[in-house]
């Protein structure tokens, strides 16, 4: 190989190098929902792949948190969950509750979900689901509540309404105004 082009190769080396480099050490992206929804202002802090979960007093898992990604802005006192993915068990099965976008507040400690709220109640003889756009959860996770427009479908019928509550604890849920039924009973 001839010397002209082992310089080529070298500078070849230290150019992708170089590339690389920069690529490595370049800006990591910034948090999603945050110039969008707090007016521009950046978060202090963010984490990924989060998981919080919460226990009875006998040590059994009573709730459980997931987002891949959460914005802390400690100046508001609130945080932005991605795509929460919220669990809770009590004796007569499980909630399962997912969203779009959430926000979690720090002074009284509950959450709000907004943009495709499902949640999926699944006691193995009664599996319901509920859609709404937006929901605020409690701070220990047992009971919601929204004053949206709200669609239950069980296996035996749908029911519209506008605003409801749910007690996950006592698996109750109360529908508060407009409520438009249909049943189907079994042949």
């Amino acid at each position: 190989m001839s010397l002209k082009n082992r310089v080529i190769l070298i500078l070849a080396f230290v150019l992708i190098g170089i590339a690389l480099l920069r690529y490595d050490l370049r800006e990591p992206d910034q948090p999603v929902l945050s110039l969008e929804v707090l007016d521009g202002e950046k978060a202090d802090s963010y984490a990924t792949d989060i998981t919080t979960d919460r226990f009875d007093q006998n040590g059994q898992l009573a709730s459980s948190v997931f987002s891949p990604r959460v914005d802390h802005f400690q100046s508001k006192g609130v945080s932005l969950l991605q795509m929460p993915d919220i669990r809770t068990w009590s004796q007569d099965g499980e909630w399962h509750t997912t969203a779009k976008n959430g926000r979690y507040y720090d002074a009284d400690e509950h959450i709000e979900l907004e943009n495709n709220v499902v949640i999926d109640r699944q006691p193995p003889q009664n599996p319901i689901t509920m859609a709404t756009e937006w929901l605020r959860i409690d701070s220990h996770l047992e009971q919601a509540s929204t004053d949206r427009p709200v669609v239950i479908t069980a296996p035996d019928g749908i029911a519209e309404a506008t605003g409801m509550t749910a007690d996950w604890a006592s698996n109750r849920v109360t529908l508060l105004s407009q409520v438009r039924a249909t049943y189907e009973t079994a042949r």
